[in-house]
């Protein structure tokens, strides 16, 4: 298309304004100036009526805002400024920021779970509370969820009946697994999540796992196994997919099994919770490739000890599995007292 001869004349450095910065005319080659000049002739030719009567016009006079060189300039040329904030605006401004302040997290769902939330915040309680939304629940979800913590505390009263009855150290330890919501007597209790260290059996060995998702099942038999950020019980978990590490020397444990070392691969697990012997507390130090990892005197005498009743402990978890899949009707009878 042909420009004009009279639109390089009319054609003003000043409009060309990008990224932030002005680029003078002094410093500009001729022909990026040409360029510039016919793009901004088409966009005036183009332009409706209503996107030039829709863009900004009013520039600010603080020199804060003056953000991008020439703006004051203009606004001196033109004579628009910003008008100052009037009594009335100013407070419908303070009212909206009190009201965004009090309106709390932006719901995520539709349906039932936008009604729990609106009959949580019709109790004064946070709308997107957990604890607000499960104090709602009736019917078939409050079933679930009762008979989902029943499930889990006999898993911890078999986990005690089995681990004592073949004389496994550290029983009481071990019937938990050290996990629950910490206070004055779980002291050494934690939210089981992931990233979370603890002793593992895995074909009939004794390895260090780290945790990388958990698994739940919902109510009823037939529930699903979904993912969960968190759990409070260990008899709540229904698998757990962990990283395994084995033990190499004195408080050392590797990533790379012996058996995989020529393939240089790491192993990952998807376990029962039966599996899952105790959570580890304390900081371990994982090395910076994540190839290696050292245990604390005190966490490595933990793994000692269990590892030198091995028999014992292997013992104890084919009994745990075995009532867990039903195959043993004297243990699994205990749900029923």
């Amino acid at each position: 298309m042909e420009v004009k001869d009279d639109t390089f004349e009319q054609f003003d450095s000043k409009e060309w304004i990008g990224c932030g910065k002005n680029y003078p005319e002094s410093d500009t080659p001729s022909h990026i100036l040409a360029a510039r000049a016919a793009l901004v002739y088409l966009r005036r030719i183009h332009q409706t009526s209503r996107a030039a009567s829709s863009t900004r016009t009013c520039i600010l006079d603080s020199d804060e805002s003056m953000q991008v060189d020439g703006l004051k300039e203009a606004s001196q040329a033109t004579g628009k400024t910003r008008k100052e904030e009037t009594t009335r605006q100013q407070i419908i401004r303070e009212m909206h920021a009190v009201l965004r302040e009090y309106q709390g997290d932006q719901g995520i769902g539709t349906g039932l779970e936008r009604q729990k939330r609106w009959i949580a915040g019709a109790d004064n309680r946070t709308p997107n509370s957990t604890e607000a939304v499960s104090q709602t629940l009736a019917g078939n979800a409050a079933n679930a969820v009762l008979a989902a913590g029943q499930r889990a505390a006999i898993v911890v009263r078999r986990r005690l009946k089995l681990f004592s009855q073949y004389r496994v150290p550290q029983v009481n330890q071990l019937s938990d697994a050290l996990v629950g919501v910490p206070n004055s007597q779980q002291q050494h209790h934690e939210l089981l999540i992931p990233g979370t260290y603890g002793i593992v059996v895995v074909r009939e060995r004794l390895f260090i796992g780290q945790i990388l998702a958990i698994y739940s099942q919902g109510g009823g038999k037939a529930g699903a196994h979904s993912w969960q950020p968190s759990v409070k019980s260990i008899g709540s978990v229904s698998y757990l997919a962990m990283q395994i590490y084995e033990h190499m020397i004195l408080q050392q444990f590797r990533a790379i099994h012996q058996g995989m070392a020529a393939l240089q691969a790491v192993t990952f697990e998807h376990l029962p919770s039966d599996r899952f012997l105790r959570r580890l507390s304390g900081r371990i130090a994982l090395s910076a490739d994540g190839r290696s990892l050292e245990l604390g005197i005190e966490q490595f005498s933990v793994y000692a000890e269990l590892l030198g009743n091995l028999p014992a402990v292997l013992a104890a978890i084919k009994s745990l599995d075995a009532a867990r899949r039903g195959r043993k009707a004297d243990i699994g009878n205990e749900e029923d007292n």
